[in-house]
Formats: structure tokens, sequence, C-alpha cells
């Protein structure tokens, strides 16, 4: 999400990043989109442009997440009990959930920056770009097994229908990849399958009420995989 929006900045502050991507000084791109008003015709614009361009955006909204409002402590997930902290990159507190920063100051300076972030995604979505679904887990206090579920739950806060959200972790994979063994359910199909308990369409929550997992064709002992004996 921090990313693509480096796009909307002039071109004399994009050149230094197109020649030195890895080692560009990123602080006047990033300063001049903190600066930027999320209503700028600007940003509706590029988001015009990337529908055009039939590209897709990978939010990876699941890294922000603990400096967005309303977040959880995923420490009480019934998957984390398998998860050992210290193969997670910068985990969020055991005990609250929350991430960890080395000042109030600093956690402020990242919370608003991250709300103004999201004001321009905001703006963007309006326009209906495709999206593809990924967490970035384990980086950045993302946790596996929980964080695609929280990435779904954001593109739906963003303002995704719970429909969008779902096929932009299934089938849009499939059209903008031309991964045709993937993304719908029919003979030919890989025979990965998630069946929930509940309608996702309905609540997209609900993608946490799983019934089975069926992966290659077979049925997954889900509770072997979270109680494992060694």
């Amino acid at each position: 999400m921090t990313r693509y929006e480096l796009g909307l900045v002039p071109a004399r502050l994009q050149q230094p990043l197109v020649q030195h991507p890895e080692n560009a000084p990123q602080g006047p791109a990033y300063a001049y989109i903190m600066q930027l008003d999320p209503a700028d015709p600007s940003i509706t614009a590029y988001g015009n442009q990337i529908k055009a361009f039939r590209a897709a955006l990978m939010p990876t909204l699941s890294l922000a997440y603990l400096l967005l409002p309303n977040h959880e402590n995923h420490w009480k997930e019934k998957v984390a009990s398998i998860l050992d902290p210290k193969g997670l990159h910068q985990p969020p507190d055991a005990a609250t959930g929350e991430a960890k920063f080395p000042s109030e100051e600093e956690h402020g300076l990242r919370v608003a920056r991250m709300a103004h972030f999201w004001a321009i995604n905001r703006t963007l979505q309006a326009v209906h770009p495709p999206y593809l679904a990924a967490s970035g887990a384990s980086a950045l206090g993302t946790m596996p097994g929980i964080s695609m579920h929280t990435e779904l739950e954001l593109l739906v806060r963003l303002g995704l229908t719970p429909r969008e959200a779902l096929a932009a972790a299934t089938s849009n994979y499939s059209e903008h990849f031309g991964w045709h063994e993937l993304g719908l359910v029919e003979a030919g199909r890989r025979a990965d399958l998630l069946i929930l308990a509940a309608d996702p369409t309905a609540d997209i929550s609900n993608t946490r009420k799983i019934h089975s997992v069926i992966l290659d064709g077979a049925v997954l002992d889900r509770d072997s995989l979270l109680h494992p004996t060694h």
C-alpha cells in the first residue's frame, strides 16, 4: 500500500527511485505523498489509469493492521497456539497484541502516516481498480494462518464488497496471470478448496468459520495440524 502510491509523485521525485530502486532516498517522494490531499483529483486520475491498463493493486493491508483502528489481539486466535514468536518478524506483544515501538512519539507518527495512506487508498478504491489479496505474512507482525483473513476483512473495510474481496484472493489471480489451474471450482482445476460453515458474502469474517480444507484432492485433518504431537 505504501509503494504504488509512489506513482502519484512528480517525475522529478520518481527519477531517483527509478535509477536506484534499492538505495535511493525515499524521503522527498514520501514527503510529497504525505502533503497530498486524499481528495486530490490526481489520485482519482491515477486510479483510472491503473484500471484502464488492467493493472492490479496488491495492497497487503495486513502489514498496516496494527496501525489501523479496531484491531484485535491475534495471539488469541486458535492457530496462534502453534506459532513461535521467534519465527515472526516484529511480532506483536503476546499479552496485548499491540505492535512494539521505541517510543510513543514514533507510534503516533506511524499511525498518522498510515491513516493518510489509508485515506488515499479509499480514493483509489472508489474507481474500482482490480485487487489481489496478499497478507505479507510474516513481515511486520503479520501472522501465518491469520493474516489472510485479516486482509480480506480490511479489503472490505476499504470499500470492496465481500464477493470482490473473495475474488481478489481467488479468481483474480487466475485472470491476471493466466493461471487456469486455479481460481474457480470446476473440472480440470486444482482441487484445493476451503469449505466454510457460513456465507462469506454475507459477512467476510465468515472465512474464519472453516468446516474443512481439501488440498490437492485430500481432506486435511485440521485437528492434528492445530494440535501437533511433536
